[in-house]
């Protein structure tokens, strides 16, 4: 139930009858019906009642646990969670179903949004357009350290990157990483 639940809260279970169970509820079960936790004490969402028990599915799975849950392996259902100081009601129903799976969707896009993004913005940067067209204005604060030297980048009155001479590591922040060249590009410290 990763997304909906966090490690360290602390689920509050009432105890329930067949008729008290429906589609979204979250319940806790005996995992008899799944290969891989037999023994264990599982905490998952019933995306569908059936006739011999109920499909079952952890919020962060795409697919259902194989077998359905029978009335039986169930100890109780999930009505509120503690996490920190505060109590929190679960989200039931059909909102409690779809909730979980655009969250995994959004996620989905952002992986891939990212993946394409990635590709124009590296053209973007070796393309040098962006100097160019913005010029921020950016002060370099040279530090000495027992390692050696380090030079910080600010923009207004913010770092938004620095080089590291004698790791010789260069962290950028984006979009600054389009203005500032990157020491290592050159070969040679600025």
């Amino acid at each position: 139930m990763e997304g909906t639940f966090c490690p360290g809260d602390r689920l509050f279970i009432s105890p329930v009858s067949l008729k008290d169970i429906r589609r979204g509820d979250v319940i806790v079960f005996q995992g008899a019906n799944l290969r891989d936790m037999p023994d264990e004490v599982v905490v998952h969402r019933v995306v569908k009642v059936a006739t011999n028990g109920f499909i079952t599915r952890g919020d962060a799975n795409l697919a259902c646990d194989p077998e359905p849950v029978r009335i039986e392996q169930v100890i109780g259902k999930v009505e509120m969670f503690h996490r920190g100081k505060r109590k929190f009601h679960v989200v039931v129903g059909l909102k409690g179903i779809y909730i979980p799976r655009v969250r995994r969707e959004l996620l989905w896009f952002y992986h891939w949004a990212r993946k394409l993004i990635k590709h124009p913005y590296r053209l973007l940067r070796l393309s040098g357009i962006i100097p160019r067209i913005w010029k921020p204005v950016i002060r370099r604060i040279y530090l000495q350290t027992e390692r050696g030297r380090v030079v910080k980048y600010l923009y207004k009155q913010k770092s938004v990157g620095i080089w590291d001479e004698s790791l010789q590591r260069f962290e950028c922040r984006k979009p600054f990483d389009l203005v500032i060249p990157s020491p290592l590009d050159k070969g040679s410290s600025s």
